[in-house]
């Protein structure tokens, strides 16, 4: 029983940093960088630094906001007053000043959380696998890139208006 117990906690610590990509977070010189394997993907040079979630961290330098990616590249850059972590949909918000933005995993900013969840959609594998199947003659299942809502459209004409979240 003992060697049971012993082996299910090997194995879940094996799983654990297999999941997280082995990235660490390391503080060094009041800076934050990140190592994966031993080895700097990011160095410590931001004044703030996030653990990953959703493949994203967020990162500090000169007082603004961005995020990082599991390769340690900036694809956000730092221009954010303020940021929450990208969520399971692979939303995030941010704000400048007044200015509030729902931000996607390229820092592209839409004004609505919808709007975001929609563009993701579309550029999914599955949706666009799912466009191959329809006809010119099909009802096909089509967003709204102005409210990010959807609707229905046949031969490019809206059938059903676009007016749902999904």
């Amino acid at each position: 029983m003992k060697q049971f117990f012993v082996s299910l906690l090997l194995f879940l610590a094996l799983t654990l940093s297999i999941s997280a990509n082995n990235i660490v977070r390391v503080y060094e010189n009041n800076r934050y960088g990140y190592k994966c394997n031993g080895s700097w993907i990011a160095r410590p040079i931001y004044e703030f630094g996030s653990e990953f979630r959703n493949g994203m961290a967020m990162v500090r330098l000169n007082g603004k906001f961005g995020f990082i990616d599991s390769r340690g590249a900036l694809v956000i850059r730092c221009n954010y007053d303020t940021c929450s972590l990208f969520d399971e949909e692979g939303v995030a918000t941010a704000k400048i000043g007044e200015n509030s933005y729902f931000l996607d995993k390229s820092g592209k900013q839409y004004k609505s959380r919808s709007e975001v969840r929609a563009q993701n959609i579309i550029q999914s594998k599955e949706y666009q696998k799912m466009q191959e199947g329809f006809s010119v003659n099909d009802y096909t299942p089509c967003v709204d890139e102005k409210t990010g809502r959807w609707g229905y459209k046949r031969f490019g004409e809206w059938v059903i208006p676009a007016k749902y979240e999904a």
